[in-house]
């Protein structure tokens, strides 16, 4: 049977919230952990674009026509700067790292910058996550009352 693309969107979403709520717990789970749990994130991120692709393609195109709402200029703006925080992130995550980059056989100098950009990165991230999810807190309210329900909506028969 066919997955519904938004309950397809749900559940990675949930995996996102979930990943995010566990990653931030960095001083519970330690380093290594931490880290991997990152690299595992990264797929769930490229999953989150892939699904929203039509979006991003529809919101790209019709960011100057002068019917486009703010709302959606808004939304499109917003969704870049978590995406370009999010690969800040990653990266600096992933140059910091102790056991991630050792067992790829590299040893890269930590001279506390990129250490500093991560934290700083993270809090930017959080900052823009949390309104990324109020932007949408609709969408999210109504998968979550379909799916724990079990009603169907329109996109599924």
């Amino acid at each position: 049977m066919k997955t519904p693309l938004n309950l397809l969107k749900f559940r990675i979403d949930i995996f996102l919230f979930l990943g995010m709520v566990v990653l931030s717990l960095h001083s519970m789970t330690g380093d290594m952990p931490h880290e991997w749990l990152g690299v595992l994130f990264v797929p769930l991120l490229i999953a989150h674009l892939y699904v929203n692709w039509d979006w991003l393609v529809y919101a790209v195109g019709h960011f100057f026509r002068a019917k486009t709402s703010l709302r959606v200029r808004f939304n499109l703006l917003l969704d870049l700067l978590l995406y370009l925080t999010m690969g800040i992130v990653v990266l600096s995550g992933i140059l910091i790292s102790r056991d991630f980059l050792f067992r790829l056989g590299i040893s890269i100098p930590n001279d506390g910058f990129v250490s500093y950009m991560h934290k700083r990165s993270v809090l930017v991230l959080f900052a823009l996550l949390g309104i990324h999810l109020g932007m949408h807190v609709t969408w999210i309210w109504n998968n979550f009352g379909r799916y724990i329900s079990g009603t169907k909506g329109k996109d599924e028969k």
